[in-house]
Parts: structure tokens; C-alpha cells; sequence
């Protein structure tokens, strides 16, 4: 499986409850790329996750489906037809040492915010151990996903023009607004 896969699926597991259905695991992992991007505040379909993860339902277990059954920190429950996971400071330790060195990197800062220099070892436990170890991982992918928003509505103006971007915008500002009422 492709090392952005496997990472997509140990930030979700960090970001769920103990038990989760296959819909809302695929919806933590779509919603990944948007977490954080200032477009999803203004200018987003506010039902685009869910209408990508409804829309490619298939897919989605085609390609996560594999390593699930081959995790040890993850089992179906047949008879609620619902995931489970061990959520204990073991099992988070365990994806937080899997997420891709520039989440690490976030989750360093934010908790070095105190002004100690502790290491990532140190830190990675800490948070593992921490009852907030979601808010944490989903702020890291935030601070992420944030900066390359930003660069890339950068790039657009400088491409296409400033007119032309605020047509755009104008254009992604409506849709938004469709979204909201339906």
C-alpha cells in the first residue's frame, strides 16, 4: 500500500472515537486534505467530503480495505457493524510514530509552545498519553494543510491574474452558498 495511504489511515485513527463506522473513518480521511484550508471557510461546498466519500464509497475500501484487515490496533466488529480500536496511550503512540515527519514536526512546536525544548521521543509520548491527543493531530494537519491553502491561492492569482481569481472566487463563493441551503 502507498506510504500516503497508510498515513492517511493512522491520522484518521488518531482523530476517531474507539469505535467508528467504515463511513466516518473514509470521512476523516477525505476530510484530511481540507482541514484547516481557509477555502473550506469561504468559497467551499460545504458538503464536498461527503459528497466525494458517497460518490467513491468502492474505491475508498478498495484501497484502505487491505490494510485494515492486516492491522493489529483496529478490528470489525461484525455485530455493530462498526470498527474498533484500542485508543489507549500504547495504541496512539503507535500512529503517532507513523505520521509523516512534518505532523510530528507541528505537534513538536505546539507542545514546546512553553518554551522547553523537549524532544520528539518525549513529546510523541506526552501526547499519546494526553486525553486531547485528537485536538492536537487534527491542529498539526491544520497548520499543514493551512500553509499549502495559502500557497496555492498565491500561485492562482499570480497565474491567472487578480481579475480573473476573484472571478473565480466569486464564482466558488455562490456555490458555498447553494451548499448551505440544501
Amino acid at each position: 500500500m502507498a506510504l500516503n495511504h497508510r498515513t492517511a489511515i493512522h491520522t484518521a485513527l488518531l482523530m476517531l472515537p474507539a469505535s467508528f463506522t467504515e463511513e466516518e473513518l473514509y470521512l476523516k480521511i477525505a476530510g484530511l486534505s481540507y482541514v484547516g484550508d481557509f477555502r473550506m471557510i469561504v468559497g467551499e461546498d460545504k458538503n464536498k467530503v461527503s459528497n466525494i466519500v458517497s460518490g467513491q464509497l468502492p474505491e475508498f475500501r478498495k484501497i484502505y480495505r487491505p490494510y485494515l484487515e492486516t492491522t493489529e490496533m483496529i478490528s470489525w466488529n461484525e455485530e455493530m457493524q462498526m470498527f474498533e480500536q484500542r485508543l489507549g496511550p500504547e495504541g496512539r503512540l503507535h500512529h503517532l510514530n507513523l505520521l509523516p515527519k512534518s505532523l510530528q514536526s507541528h505537534l513538536l512546536r505546539v507542545w514546546n509552545r512553553d518554551g522547553r525544548h523537549r524532544d520528539l521521543e518525549d513529546v510523541l509520548q506526552a501526547v499519546a498519553g494526553d486525553p486531547h491527543c485528537a485536538q492536537f493531530v487534527e491542529e498539526a494537519v491544520a497548520g499543514v494543510v493551512w500553509r499549502s491553502s495559502w500557497g496555492q491561492m498565491a500561485k492562482g492569482i499570480v497565474t491567472a491574474g487578480l481579475w480573473n481569481s476573484l472571478h473565480y472566487g466569486s464564482k466558488k463563493i455562490i456555490k458555498m452558498l447553494k451548499s448551505l441551503t440544501t
